[in-house]
């Protein structure tokens, strides 16, 4: 499955094996802290901040600055989408899920949270969860090409081969360049050496 890192047309993707993750009013959630006016630009500074410790692998710093965006009403979205993939990076995925059905109750539109709903619950054993994820994500994006990758991936890996080759199919003709992706991705490997699924990456 693929990732996507997304908050607000962010977007990143892990190598082959693993599936694709679009890594992120004041706060409900305890953060604490007091309410904090940010400008727009400050919001994209802090957001800048928290990716680059991010990239870092530097957890606690990334999240201390989704903490602070979280004090904001500009900052909302941002934070909410940064604390997620604070907690996603560092394997934390039973923390990450709240965070992410928090943001979709606000911003269900957004696929890169869809996409990171079914990453973590993938991770958690709940594989029927995070098809549902992906069949939320495409029930509002129909041609979403990661939704439909993604799905794939899903349903390979829960023995439903003949769904699994339809959206894979779709995906490629929505994103060929997924069909690269797929000849490496371990998630298929229920698949190969099925003559339908080989063709489809001819």
């Amino acid at each position: 499955m693929r990732q996507t890192s997304k908050s607000k047309g962010r977007k990143g993707k892990e190598g082959a094996g693993a599936d694709m993750a679009v890594p992120s009013k004041e706060p409900r959630d305890g953060t604490g802290g007091e309410p904090e006016e940010l400008s727009m630009v400050q919001v994209l500074r802090i957001a800048q901040e928290a990716e680059g410790f991010l990239e870092l692998g530097i957890h606690h710093r990334a999240l201390e600055r989704a903490e602070r965006l979280l004090r904001s009403r500009a900052g909302r979205q941002a934070g909410l989408s940064l604390k997620a993939e604070c907690f996603r990076r560092a394997d934390r995925f039973e923390e990450a899920i709240p965070v992410l059905e928090e943001a979709l109750r606000e911003w269900p539109d957004d696929e890169g949270l869809w996409v990171n709903m079914g990453w973590c619950r993938k991770r958690t054993g709940r594989l029927d969860l995070a098809i549902q994820a992906m069949e939320d994500l495409l029930a509002r994006q129909p041609e979403s090409p990661i939704g439909h990758y993604n799905l794939a991936c899903y349903l390979s890996l829960a023995g439903e081969k003949e769904r699994a080759l339809g959206e894979l199919r779709m995906a490629f003709e929505l994103e060929p360049g997924f069909k690269d992706l797929a000849k490496e991705e371990s998630d298929f490997d229920p698949l190969r050496g099925d003559p339908e699924f080989e063709e489809l990456l001819d």
